[in-house]
């Protein structure tokens, strides 16, 4: 019963007219449940024309499969997406998969004074993955304190 569940959900998630959000969710269970024949339909949905869709994918692949080979087209929806949440999620992606290929653009992004300052913070933050060098003082500081960028660590990459 359960697997035909999971083939009614998988032929919902590629129908463009169920509403975004019940597709996000559909991609959100998937990846929870790990349902790995879906892979294919979700490495499609990274190019979704929604972005809660968008969002939901990556958060699957890089977040919780952790699947590297994600990372060049992460490294284009951190370049070119419209919505900054996505490409926030996006470097989030490519420090969880710790993406060594991304380490320019995350550079380019942190230093881009007109990105918006939680994209910056998000890109450092997966930079420091990258590097192997987590950030355990954001933990003490806490969530609601802003990120303090090494402005020198990233200059000198």
């Amino acid at each position: 019963m359960e697997k035909d569940i999971r083939e009614e959900l998988f032929d919902l998630f590629l129908r463009a007219e169920i509403p975004p959000e019940v597709r996000a969710a559909i991609a959100t269970h998937f990846g929870a449940s790990r349902y790995l024949l879906a892979k294919e339909a979700i490495l499609a949905g990274l190019s979704d024309s929604d972005p809660l869709v968008r969002d939901a994918c990556i958060d699957v692949l890089a977040i919780e499969w952790e699947l590297e080979e994600v990372g060049p087209k992460l490294m284009e929806i951190m370049e070119g997406d419209e919505q900054d949440f996505v490409r926030m999620r996006a470097a989030q992606g490519l420090g969880i998969i710790r993406f060594h290929e991304a380490i320019p653009l995350l550079k380019r992004i942190i230093l881009d004074s007109d990105e918006d300052d939680a994209l910056q913070a998000m890109a450092y933050e997966a930079l420091l993955l990258i590097l192997g060098k987590e950030d355990y003082d954001a933990l003490e500081r806490g969530v609601d304190e802003p990120t303090v960028i090494d402005w020198e660590l990233v200059r000198s990459l």
